[in-house]
């Protein structure tokens, strides 16, 4: 072990040094914020309804909230550490290592070990919208780096086509992804597609071409075929149309929300200044001007700029994603990507945008540095961007557990909306068996001994007579009582 870490120190390539740094620091941020952090109402809905639930009942219905590679390992690391949020993460966590790690892999791959690579993976790396997945307990993060991985064999198989290994990791790199989080069948099927017709385009004549289809076959379609049904066929069996609902409804709609959710996010060091507006309708602008831009690029690459194996690798593949998810939406109804549903497309546009930069070096310093300078204002390790609102869940059922009622009085409570699946969190891990929430979904309708109100929910205390007891600082969360008596004080 020492040998490695020697040669590591003394490594001539100061660049590299510096991006695996980066690779340590941003583990032990998302080892931080996977024990610091509340759970959220998707992290607990996935607790409460799949790791509890045996996997003989699990797969009796179906529901996108399950990403089944996810929950199936999340429901190992639970029984082995134990219930809470740090153990129900750990396959999160360590999707975001492979992340990173297949980021700089790719880095390294397009633009050797210079102040480039660096660049590209910085933009990689600090991205926060990729960052949240890297820890929370969701799907979309692992998914994410297994494709980044199963690309990163498909460009060097292009490279070097002789390690049919590669054809394998590939291909079961794509099922695994597919697997881990179904979003990732639009980029899997395009990225297999692109690389099928750039390593078929360059056979030299037709045995050659029969050779490189079979071992495409043999080598990746079927051990991903294979994969895919096993881990896939039973939970999407009971599966029905209305069970894939998350997404955008129009293009704009998700290209807007996809820039917000990349540049963009609630209480960063812009909020209370001046320049908030303004960077508002810049990062606004860019869900109407980058998404042509981008095509218009990508066709300029495939066309134009043939020789450039990885540029015209990844401007087909966004172009295939555009395209299929355009026919899946007027074929079959499907949304369009919505933020953590679309989450792919910021490390692949990130590798395209840095490919196209390569023949303007001088330009894309600039733009790195001014995406880079907006990453840093959005930096927080105190909540998760989409579920801001679920930042004090812990702190919040924290005080219901200091203060409990008095002995052999029950309690009823309430919660604004999302915030039931929290407090059902919670009430399973602090063991308050003397709390009785609400039905689920019913909200703040009914009578209730205890209220979890939301800001926007606040009118309900005065107009019930409720005391405030606590609000989070972070969520503005308020624990509302409607008897004083209803809790110790």
């Amino acid at each position: 072990m020492a040998f490695p870490v020697y040669i590591w120190y003394l490594n001539p390539k100061p660049y590299l040094r510096a991006a695996r740094l980066l690779i340590v620091v941003l583990a032990a941020v998302n080892i931080y914020r996977a024990a610091t952090q509340s759970i959220t109402a998707d992290e607990a809905f996935t607790f409460n309804r799949s790791v509890l639930t045996p996997l003989v009942e699990l797969w009796k219905t179906y529901h996108a909230n399950d990403h089944v590679l996810h929950t199936l390992l999340c429901k190992l690391t639970v029984r082995w550490f134990g219930e809470s949020e740090f153990s129900l993460r750990i396959p999160s966590l360590l999707g975001g290592v492979l992340f990173l790690s297949a980021a700089l892999r790719l880095c390294r791959l397009l633009f050797g070990d210079g102040r480039s690579m660096l660049a590209a993976f910085l933009l990689l790396a600090l991205n926060p919208f990729l960052l949240d997945f890297c820890s929370i307990a969701r799907g979309y993060g692992m998914a994410t780096a297994l494709l980044l991985a199963a690309i990163d064999q498909m460009l060097r198989h292009l490279e070097s086509p002789v390690a049919l290994w590669r054809l394998y990791a590939a291909g079961i790199g794509l099922a695994l992804a597919v697997a881990a989080n179904l979003t990732i069948l639009v980029p899997g099927v395009a990225a297999a597609a692109v690389f099928a017709a750039l390593h078929l385009g360059e056979a030299s004549n037709r045995d050659q071409l029969r050779a490189r289809a079979a071992h495409l076959v043999d080598h990746m379609a079927v051990p991903a075929i294979v994969i895919a049904v096993a881990l896939l066929l039973m939970p999407l069996l009971p599966a029905t149309r209305q069970g894939f609902y998350a997404g955008s409804p129009t293009l704009m709609d998700s290209a807007r929300n996809f820039a917000y959710a990349c540049f963009w996010r609630p209480r960063n060091a812009l909020e209370h200044t001046a320049l908030h507006k303004p960077v508002e309708r810049i990062i606004e602008s860019l869900a109407y001007v980058a998404p042509p831009a981008i095509l218009l690029a990508a066709l300029w690459i495939v066309f134009l700029r043939r020789k450039d194996k990885a540029a015209v690798f990844f401007a087909g593949l966004l172009l295939a994603v555009f395209g299929l998810l355009v026919w899946l939406h007027h074929a079959l109804d499907v949304p369009y990507p919505y933020r953590r549903t679309g989450l792919y497309l910021a490390p692949l546009v990130t590798l395209f945008a840095a490919c196209l930069f390569r023949a303007a070096p001088k330009a894309g310093v600039v733009i790195a540095t001014v995406v880079l300078a907006q990453f840093l204002l959005s930096w927080n390790v105190a909540y998760y961007d989409e579920w801001l609102f679920d930042a004090g869940n812990r702190d919040l059922m924290a005080y219901l557990r200091d203060h409990p009622p008095p002995a052999g009085k029950r309690v009823t409570i309430g919660a604004s909306f999302a915030l039931d699946h929290g407090v059902a969190f919670y009430k399973h891990i602090f063991r308050l068996d003397w709390l009785d929430p609400a039905p689920r979904q019913s909200g703040l309708e009914g009578t209730y001994d205890v209220y979890l109100l939301a800001l926007e929910d606040l009118a309900v205390a005065e107009k019930r007579g409720l005391a405030i007891r606590y609000q989070h600082p972070i969520s503005m969360v308020s624990v509302a009582v409607a008897d004083s008596a209803s809790l110790r004080p």
